[in-house]
């Protein structure tokens, strides 16, 4: 090929056909001579993957509208606001071949692209983990951000429709340029902390004040002061997570006592408390005048292992933290041979205890979906 200027008749030419490194490349009247002529070599874009690390925790945030990805718990990756707890904390894991397996830390289950589906608007979903391509992910950095890309399909990740609000659904696309297919990848380090289960199990975010928004493993609610109270008292609840500027959210930790006290942001004048410093079961946690007794002071254990804190559901085998007739469907096609389970997934199928997982748990767990 030659390689014409479109503003002149010049093309392109290797100054003296000089093979050298370093050698200038110049525009030139054709001559027809071999430093005139350039071969076109077709090559894979997945040579310029981005490599972001080998193994890391980061939030996906679609760029242009600032709106977090999160597992939704349902089987889905959509659009939803911020704050609401580890479903929209990541586990990227790089491959050999420079792609990355994405681990939803809510419940270990993977992004993956729906049965392998290379059509425009197929769905991407989170699903068990399974050595597949339709699990592996590609980074190509644009403009700052990234594109990422299906090692199965080469089509990328897409908000459907364009709408860039919460509760939009991700899905695949050819690449298109368009602000639904930019987002942006946060690590994530220190300042994200995980309690023991010895005070339930809580999710903290550290804010740029360094005080802390508190959500719950288990619902992802946040501990929230009731009406922003400010008098002895005044209840201290478990609530959906608003605005971050929500202040009845927010929580400053000091240390007290060899311990923690919990201010929140909109009353600093007092601290969470245990109602009459009782350390019976069902107690109430309210708000009350900072003392600095026992009663305000807490123990915060980090564990540097989140897994095996969170809830484990006998029968749970698709890891949504449900067990319902999708668990079963998968029960009887691993029976049969016609996927692989992987070892958490063979414990929770073995629903009656006994050591291994057979017809019998299938019929267990049958008879408890029946049930409820």
């Amino acid at each position: 090929y030659i390689l014409k200027s479109k503003c002149t008749d010049c093309v392109l030419d290797v100054s003296n056909n000089n093979s050298s490194d370093g050698t200038n490349i110049q525009m030139c009247t054709f001559t027809n001579s071999s430093a005139q002529i350039f071969d076109i070599c077709k090559i894979d874009n997945r040579d310029f993957a981005v490599n972001l690390g080998d193994n890391f925790l980061a939030k996906i945030v679609n760029t242009k509208s600032q709106i977090l990805l999160e597992n939704d718990k349902n089987g889905n990756v959509r659009l939803q606001n911020g704050d609401t707890g580890v479903n929209q904390l990541w586990e990227f894991k790089r491959q050999t071949d420079g792609s990355y397996k994405i681990y939803s830390k809510f419940d270990g289950t993977c992004i993956d692209l729906y049965w392998a589906n290379h059509d425009d608007g197929t769905n991407i979903q989170m699903c068990p983990d399974y050595p597949n391509d339709a699990q592996y992910w590609y980074l190509y950095e644009y403009g700052g951000a990234y594109s990422i890309q299906s090692k199965e399909s080469g089509k990328v990740f897409d908000i459907e429709n364009g709408n860039l609000n919460y509760g939009a659904n991700l899905q695949s696309y050819t690449w298109n340029w368009t602000a639904s297919q930019i987002f942006s990848i946060y690590k994530v380090d220190s300042t994200f902390q995980y309690l023991s289960k010895n005070i339930g199990d809580w999710f903290f975010e550290r804010k740029e004040d360094n005080s802390y928004k508190i959500s719950s493993l288990f619902d992802n609610k946040v501990i929230d002061l009731t009406d922003y109270g400010n008098t002895d008292g005044t209840n201290i609840k478990m609530c959906v997570s608003t605005d971050t500027t929500a202040n009845a959210q927010i929580w400053y930790i000091i240390e007290n006592n060899g311990g923690y006290s919990f201010i929140p942001r909109c009353s600093q004048n007092g601290a969470m408390d245990l109602n009459g410093n009782s350390s019976e079961n069902g107690t109430n946690i309210q708000f009350w005048t900072f003392n600095g007794t026992d009663a305000q002071t807490f123990s915060v254990e980090k564990i540097s292992d989140l897994n095996k804190y969170l809830r484990t559901y006998k029968g749970d085998i698709n890891l949504d933290k449900t067990v319902n007739i999708k668990d079963t469907v998968l029960m009887q096609r691993y029976l049969l041979g016609i996927i692989s389970l992987n070892e958490q997934q063979l414990e929770y199928a073995d629903y009656n205890n006994d050591g291994k997982f057979s017809l019998a748990d299938i019929v267990a767990v049958q008879r408890y979906i029946m049930s409820v």
